[in-house]
């Protein structure tokens, strides 16, 4: 059970890791995107990037079949891309997968493409439960999902990609600080349909660090009471205090602390602040927890998450909450 566990850590861990990697990659890319690079060059010639084989290809297979392989621009009425598209060298077939993107100008096109070919990584993902290995992961949010049309793309994967005990490796749905009601209202309706109710947690986040990573105050724990009544299988998360106090703390909570290291945080004095910021968190989860209680609404504790035991367990749990 032990090793599973680890295989299933270390899996999990990976496809993160390189999800993140390739998102990092996407967003670096994008504004070279408009730049001509001088290393891809024919004869001397510099060309455009590589998606201008694919798209170019594409149009010549639906409009002038014979030179699917002929270099450079032929003028007349194919696509313009300068300075001069590379020349495609692959079977004919691909070309169907492009040719859809040639609805678009070819500028929008290549930014598409890069775009879906990031959405397709979780399907890949969901790829790997099905061929039997056994992992699980969540949404992030860092994601940045925040609408149900995303969400509905996310969870239509999941269930194509389903066990036929109905299994899937998806288990929650963090979704972005810009989420509204409306938004989990509809995508509840579907998650119910899809068979994921009880499988899919939303991960709905009450309150964030006062710095770094959005706007304050911010507090959504009325919108979640209004919610809790008809919204099954959601988890309240807390990531700060409430802003009328963590806003006031000599060190306010700042999501960025999450990253530093156990000695660079004792060697710079912020320890005891870390701290303050974390008992204000659980205060935070109890006044919400009330608010709950006090409008007929029942809860299950995170009682697994906190352990009272020595002073370096409770530094990793700290760490880890």
């Amino acid at each position: 059970m032990v090793t599973l566990t680890k295989t299933k850590t270390a899996l999990i861990l990976a496809i993160a890791i390189l999800i993140a990697l390739n998102l990092y990659t996407l967003i670096a890319a994008y504004p070279e995107t408009y730049t001509l690079t001088p290393g891809i060059t024919v004869g001397g010639d510099i060309l455009a990037k590589d998606f201008s084989a694919y798209y170019m290809g594409a149009w010549r297979l639906w409009n002038n079949p014979a030179h699917i392989y002929t270099f450079g621009g032929l003028g007349g009425p194919e696509p313009t891309i300068l300075p001069h598209p590379e020349a495609y060298k692959y079977l004919p077939n691909l070309l169907l997968i492009v040719t859809p993107f040639l609805a678009l100008p070819y500028q929008q096109a290549l930014t598409a493409f890069d775009i879906v070919q990031f959405l397709l990584l979780p399907a890949m993902a969901f790829m790997l439960y099905k061929l039997g290995i056994e992992n699980e992961f969540k949404i992030s949010v860092f994601f940045g999902s925040d609408n149900p049309y995303h969400a509905f793309w996310i969870m239509t994967m999941a269930k194509l990609f389903s066990r036929d005990d109905g299994a899937t490796p998806l288990i929650g749905f963090n979704w972005s600080n810009a989420v509204n009601n409306e938004t989990l209202e509809l995508t509840a309706q579907f998650r119910k349909a899809l068979g994921f109710e009880d499988v899919v947690r939303f991960e709905h986040h009450i309150t964030e660090t006062w710095k770094s990573i959005v706007r304050q105050p911010y507090n959504r724990r009325d919108e979640l009471v209004q919610l809790a009544d008809h919204v099954p299988n959601i988890s309240a998360k807390h990531e700060g205090g409430d802003p009328e106090i963590d806003g006031l703390l000599a060190h306010p909570s700042d999501i960025l602390d999450y990253f530093r290291e156990k000695k660079e945080v004792v060697a710079s004095g912020d320890w005891e602040g870390l701290k303050k910021n974390f008992m204000e968190k659980v205060a935070a989860a109890n006044h919400t927890a009330y608010a709950l209680t006090e409008n007929g609404l029942s809860f299950i504790a995170a009682q697994n998450l906190h352990k009272k035991s020595t002073a370096e367990e409770d530094h990793l749990t700290l760490a880890s909450a």
